[in-house]
């Protein structure tokens, strides 16, 4: 459990920094029609990030969201993939990118994906990360879970389900 309050608490960081120069954002769901792993637990929606964990003793597997409202700018967005890339947000506490690519989620949509390894806490951890853009905002999706344990398909699909509502 230390090891996912710590990595919540990483995020959580990045998240207050990016909304000291943004607006307080709105549940970042609002727009998009995001698709929650079922039986995770979600925490209220906090500044533009909500938080999702999954309910089994001891599995150490969290989802996050970050809407960026109105910073769908490639500044902002180069900005953050590069800091992801480099040192990781908050000064490594996501890990060392590992893979980095442009995929299509929603269709035909463009989005970056980027995988991250970390050791935290004595365990290895993988983070997988999904940024896009949709009229004026920026999203991030994040899903973080221990390295040796076996990966949820519903939280790998979930970060990839940020599609914007019709």
């Amino acid at each position: 459990m230390i090891t996912m309050v710590g990595r919540i608490l990483a995020v959580l960081v990045f998240v207050l920094s990016c909304a000291a120069v943004t607006a307080c954002g709105k549940n970042p769901t609002d727009d998009l029609n995001f698709k929650a792993p079922q039986g995770w637990t979600s925490l209220p929606s906090v500044m533009g990030f909500k938080v999702w964990m999954k309910n089994q003793k001891n599995d150490n597997q969290v989802l996050f969201l970050v809407d960026l409202p109105g910073k769908a700018n490639v500044k902002l967005d180069s900005d953050i993939s590069k800091e992801i890339g480099n040192s990781g947000y908050s000064g490594g506490n996501i890990g060392v990118v590992e893979k980095r690519s442009q995929i299509k989620i929603c269709g035909d949509h463009d989005a970056e994906f980027m995988e991250a390894r970390a050791d935290k806490n004595g365990q290895r951890m993988v983070t997988e990360i999904v940024m896009t853009k949709w009229k004026s905002d920026l999203y991030i999706s994040f899903y973080s879970r221990t390295a040796n344990g076996p990966s949820d398909p519903q939280a790998e699909a979930a970060i990839r389900s940020l599609c914007a509502k019709s």
